[in-house]
């Protein structure tokens, strides 16, 4: 499973995807607490949540998903 993440991780970077590629660090280290079951589990922080991520209805989500696309068209 570790293995797989850093796949991911490796792709998340690659797509400039740092939330994703954050997320998959935090996997990683819970899995490897896991692996050696005398450690306890470490107690991360929560990651703030992308705009996507936020609860709203669906026209505030589609709205702000046009944002994230046209800021990313402009700085890309």
């Amino acid at each position: 499973m570790i293995g797989k993440l850093e796949a991911v991780y490796r792709r998340a970077i690659q797509n400039h995807h740092f939330h994703t590629a954050a997320r998959c660090v935090e996997l990683q280290a819970r899995l490897a607490a896991m692996k050696n079951r005398k450690a306890p589990l470490p107690v991360l922080p929560a990651l703030p949540k992308t705009p996507l991520e936020m609860n709203g209805t669906a026209a505030e989500i589609f709205s702000e998903a046009a944002k994230v696309a046209e800021t990313s068209e402009a700085t890309g």
